[in-house]
């Protein structure tokens, strides 16, 4: 059994494989029900576990509501305060937290319908949210950062905890 497979509320991935589902469908009135459409039915069932929830318990992202200049509105985040949960194909689920103190000014509301977004375009399109930070604390954090070549360097040495 699926969930409401609407378009509006799936990727264009999901999309196709609806489209597909249901044209296998009609076209396999009884062997429908022999598994003629089976394939088809895992593909889809994979491409609609992959999912980002803005509601991580305690409240939820979709809500923060923010204006002006001075970000009024803003939920405050804390360096552990989780953003969102994302559920791979696979099944698996991963709390993805802030990593700085500061105000949530935005979450991405495009991966609610194209999750795989996140893997195709992490550094534009699949972000997961904006965080402004404290302008005093962020400037001590930079000067903690590794150079690219440091990054490499322990990336390379396997001294930098567990795999990516």
């Amino acid at each position: 059994m699926h969930p409401d497979l609407s378009k509006h509320l799936h990727s264009e991935e999901c999309n196709r494989l609806i489209e597909r589902l249901n044209v296998c469908h009609e076209e396999n009135k009884f062997r429908k029900f022999l598994g003629a459409c089976n394939d088809i039915d895992r593909e889809l069932n994979q491409c609609l576990k992959q999912e980002v929830n803005f509601d991580v318990g305690e409240v939820n992202r979709l809500n923060n509501k923010v204006s002006g200049k001075a970000k009024k509105g803003a939920q405050p985040i804390r360096h552990f305060s989780p953003l969102c949960i994302l559920t791979c194909s696979d099944g698996s689920e991963y709390k993805i937290k802030a990593g700085i103190r500061g105000k949530l000014v935005e979450v991405n509301e495009e991966l609610l319908t194209n999750p795989q977004l996140v893997n195709e375009k992490p550094d534009a399109e699949g972000f997961l949210a904006v965080v402004l930070p404290n302008l005093v604390e962020s400037d001590n954090l930079k000067k903690l950062l590794l150079s690219e070549s440091q990054y490499l360097n322990i990336r390379e040495s396997g001294s930098g905890g567990g795999e990516m």
